[in-house]
């Protein structure tokens, strides 16, 4: 006689918290005593993953660990939360990181520890799409974008003691573009070497940046080497040198439509060659307080 023997597919797991992608069970029926086996012996079941990832500091070594991380910040994570993100080796990016996103008050440091994220001249490094975040003790480059930003804020972002270099866009904003709901905050940082297609081959800001004791060095950018700004930006105790605007204006900073307030600072052998203001072009307003322009060049105005 034919007889079919129905097993219930459920299957308890206990004691597992870990958060890790769905498994599965292979059930196989062979070798019966007294009866025989029809066409179906085998039966895979899936265990999927509940498990929910606390709001908790994370270290990680890999694109897909930092996404991981990421994830957590942007769903768990709640008014009144600090998560931190540690790099424990440098990372090659082979697409483009998870967005932040997070509309509570949760913080977000991501804390290099001294490694590297390379966008490999192809990918976008961050975008931070709605979160206070603080990148610290990082070394950004090789960040590319086809339209603006290796970096993007949107929000609140931070930045001290790490370095932003050789990080280019098509559009503007070459290492940072610092969007027009951003504040971004820089300390004890340097820029150098990054290029934009546009305006701003450093930064591009059209809402709030403020700068102090950091250095821009080597960036390029047809208007604006360093930095362009029709926001508001405060520099305090930092270096322009060897910017260049390629094709026009501001080659430290170019100061179009914004409100520009410098103080102890240094803008040194920066070009404008086929515009004006070398170190710096004002086109609105300005304030320059116990600052050194020197070897600066332009068309007109080399340092100012």
């Amino acid at each position: 006689n034919n007889a079919l023997v129905s097993i219930a597919s459920g299957i308890t797991i206990t004691n597992d918290t870990v958060v890790e992608p769905d498994e599965t069970v292979e059930l196989t029926l062979s070798a019966p005593s007294g009866a025989s086996l029809g066409a179906q012996t085998t039966h895979i079941h899936t265990i999927t993953n509940d498990d929910v990832a606390a709001c908790t500091d994370q270290t990680v070594s890999t694109l897909a660990q930092l996404n991981s991380a990421i994830g957590i910040y942007n769903t768990t994570c709640v008014d009144g939360d600090a998560m931190t993100i540690t790099l424990a080796s440098d990372i090659t990016l082979t697409a483009v990181p998870t967005s932040i996103s997070n509309s509570t008050t949760a913080t977000l440091v991501i804390d290099g520890d001294g490694h590297t994220v390379s966008g490999a001249d192809t990918y976008r490094i961050f975008i931070n799409l709605d979160g206070d975040v603080t990148l610290e003790n990082i070394t950004v480059i090789d960040g590319f974008s086809s339209t603006v930003g290796s970096i993007v804020n949107n929000d609140v972002m931070t930045v001290t003691n790490s370095t932003f270099s050789n990080n280019s866009v098509t559009n503007s904003g070459g290492a940072i573009y610092n969007n027009s709901a951003g504040i971004l905050t820089i300390s004890n940082s340097v820029f150098s070497g990054n290029t934009a297609a546009n305006s701003g081959g450093a930064i591009y800001n059209p809402n709030t940046l403020n700068i102090d004791n950091s250095t821009f060095s080597g960036n390029s950018a047809p208007n604006g080497g360093g930095i362009t700004n029709q926001g508001t930006t405060t520099v305090s105790n930092s270096t322009f040198s060897g910017n260049s605007a390629t094709t026009g204006d501001g080659g430290g900073l170019w100061n179009y439509t914004g409100t520009a307030t410098v103080s102890n600072s240094t803008f040194s052998g920066n070009s404008a060659t086929s515009g004006d203001g070398g170190g710096l072009y004002n086109g609105f307003s300005a304030t320059v307080t116990n600052s050194t322009f020197s070897g600066n060049s332009a068309n007109q105005g080399g340092g100012l």
